[in-house]
């Protein structure tokens, strides 16, 4: 369990996900698609840290295949925020509104 994590509120959370994702993602060079983060250095590597700990990943590992299970986990994390279940009725009824066909036709994933 990521401590440091969830020690933090649930807002807080999401912005420090979005912060390690955006700094374990390549800069391809071309700007930024967000603005800079308001979360401190150390607050990103101390989450990063704890994930890697928690994958058991070495500390020192940098390949594809251990930032591929890097952003599993925070893709889990994120789809836990982003797609609250209390909340997926209501966003079907949105896309059915917006004329995306019948909301129980949608079945909403990440």
């Amino acid at each position: 369990m990521n401590t440091v994590l969830y020690a933090l509120n649930p807002e807080e959370q999401k912005n420090v996900l979005l912060a390690v994702a955006n700094s374990v993602l390549p800069n391809p060079g071309i700007g930024y698609a967000t603005r800079p983060s308001d979360i401190s250095k150390d607050l990103k590597n101390e989450v990063l840290t704890e994930i890697r700990s928690l994958l058991e990943l070495n500390p020192t590992d940098y390949s594809i295949s251990a930032y591929s299970r890097i952003y599993q986990f925070l893709t889990a994390e994120m789809r836990r925020h982003v797609l609250v279940p209390s909340q997926i009725p209501s966003v079907k009824k949105r896309l059915g509104h917006k004329g995306g066909g019948s909301h129980c036709l949608w079945k909403p994933a990440w």
